[in-house]
């Protein structure tokens, strides 16, 4: 039984450029995968990565997710394919969604290996 089928929603979408979604998982320290996606702008060349300037989108709250499948538009995806900025958020330790070794990774010790996981995958 279909409920919705978006087709407003495409049509609305279709004359519009949008920015191209790549997604991560990179290992950080003790062992755990951070997910990552990176909002890329529609002419990005990978040959000239210096080329673009990355903004991260940082928040690590306790249980927190950022990185998802859930449609949305937003200030990240006008940056990216309106000002050229490869946007990027980053699912470390403490996020949610991803196993309770990850959630708990950050027991009594907030402020510390979520920062080292924002650092290390964009080192």
């Amino acid at each position: 039984m279909l409920l919705e089928d978006n087709q407003f929603v495409r049509e609305s979408l279709h004359d519009r450029v949008l920015p191209l979604e790549k997604r991560l998982e990179i290992e950080v320290a003790g062992g755990y995968k951070a997910q990552v996606s990176m909002k890329l702008p529609p002419d990005y060349n990978p040959n000239k990565i210096k080329a673009y300037p990355m903004l991260v989108y940082v928040y690590g709250g306790p249980g927190s997710q950022l990185v998802n499948d859930r449609f949305r538009i937003g200030w990240g995806d006008y940056l990216a394919s309106k000002r050229g900025i490869i946007y990027t958020s980053i699912d470390g330790r403490g996020s949610g969604y991803a196993g309770d070794g990850i959630l708990h990774a950050l027991n009594r010790a907030l402020g510390t290996g979520e920062v080292d996981d924002q650092i290390s995958v964009t080192a």
